[in-house]
């Protein structure tokens, strides 16, 4: 062991080049609805994991179904995706899994760096680009390593990861197959912990189609989409506890004050604690409709834009995470887990049947703000983790 040890050791040189490629992706906006940006980050990505020799291919998918601003069904591009294999042939199979692409889109105000106090502060710096870093150097530390070749590995970088990965979704599920286990490296949360649970997520588009009519003129003929619309999410909101959460993130409708509003549309996420949890909620939802479309004599559509099911903390999980706790004490580190309630790419894989460690990122906080920051020296840290994970994947 004292020699897999060692093989760690030249990362320890590595901590300031790592710093430096990290501002270098960073600085490419590559938010899920910009393309260009996305095609950019791809070629950096490209260039960079080129010396690890590895079979690469670019992923494309299908256009995927969305809402406009006026409440019509439409369609939006998707971001690619990069995939590396190699040593197909080794007797242990591993996935590892990051994504490229931000929240942060084109016109984001949010696009500076700058590094404070042994923190990088900027756009994707944790989530999930400094990931993408520690990945690099882990398969470069197992490349440089005397199991090089008895571990085969598979890398799948997501482009549509932050919008639901609506593209790729199935993707993973099928590659998730014959693989031992899935490192995902989405950055763990300022306490250094490991997410083990999460719970499932639903995002979802609501249209309310009523009748347009006059106020003075024609008030009685009219159908009002908002107030039914209102009801419906009125409704919707009581169906929070403590294994549920509903969200009305957004509510839009009518044209004028004088006019009887025939379209409103309301997008909603869903958060269960359990399959069970959120397939009654599903099941609660669509009674609701029903009721709602025969007393108001509205006509609702439903528009799932991503699901992603919730991820248990099951036996196989169990064994990994505690596999890992012993390797992570080798190095001097901690392995201490916890819930969460927010999703990965994780979820799918371990919905599949993959046992996943889905936060093998460097740790970082405030993600999807204008506050997001990595530490510096977690990107080491975890990469000495991930390394030393992978080499002993064949004991």
């Amino acid at each position: 062991m004292d020699r897999l040890l060692k093989e760690l050791d030249w990362l320890d040189g590595e901590s300031e080049a790592m710093a430096a490629q990290l501002i270098e992706w960073a600085a490419i906006n590559s938010g899920s609805d910009n393309m260009e940006g996305l095609t950019e980050m791809l070629g950096a990505l490209r260039k960079a994991f080129a010396p690890l020799g590895a079979d690469e291919e670019i992923l494309t998918f299908p256009w995927i179904e969305s809402i406009d601003n006026d409440g019509d069904t439409t369609t939006l591009p998707c971001g690619a995706a990069y995939n590396l294999t190699k040593h197909e042939s080794a007797p242990i199979q591993l996935l590892l899994v990051g994504h490229m692409d931000t929240v942060f889109s084109k016109t984001s105000s949010f696009q500076k760096l700058e590094q404070i106090n042994g923190r990088l502060h900027g756009p994707g710096v944790a989530d999930a680009k400094g990931g993408l870093m520690v990945m690099l150097k882990a398969l470069e530390t197992l490349e440089r390593s005397p199991m090089a070749g008895k571990v085969g590995w598979e890398v799948f970088i997501n482009g549509n990861e932050e919008i639901g990965s609506q593209g790729s979704g199935k993707w993973l599920a099928d590659h998730a197959k014959g693989k031992s286990f899935a490192l995902v490296f989405e950055p763990s949360p300022v306490d250094g912990a490991f997410i083990s649970s999460r719970w499932g997520s639903i995002n979802l588009a609501l249209i309310a189609q009523g009748r347009a009519a006059h106020v003075g003129r024609d008030f009685a003929s009219g159908q009002n989409a908002i107030t039914a619309l209102s009801c419906l999410t009125l409704a919707l909101d009581e169906l929070n506890d403590e294994e549920t959460i509903v969200n009305i993130g957004t509510f839009h409708g009518g044209d004028a004050a004088n006019v009887v509003p025939e379209k409103a549309f309301a997008k909603i996420n869903i958060r269960s604690a359990s399959q069970e949890a959120m397939k009654e909620t599903e099941k609660v939802i669509n009674t609701l409709i029903r009721e709602m479309e025969k007393t108001a004599s509205i006509k609702f559509n439903q528009l799932l834009l991503s699901k992603r099911p919730p991820k248990p903390f099951n036996e196989k999980s169990e064994e990994l995470y505690l596999t890992i706790a012993k390797t992570a004490k080798e190095l001097g580190q901690s392995m201490e887990w916890k819930s969460s309630g927010g999703v990965c790419d994780g979820n799918l894989l371990a919905a599949a049947g993959l046992p996943t460690i889905d936060t093998m990122g460097p740790i970082g906080d405030k993600i999807h703000t204008h506050e997001e920051w990595v530490d510096i020296n977690s990107l080491v840290e975890r990469a000495k983790l991930a390394a030393l994970i992978m080499m002993k994947a064949t004991h």
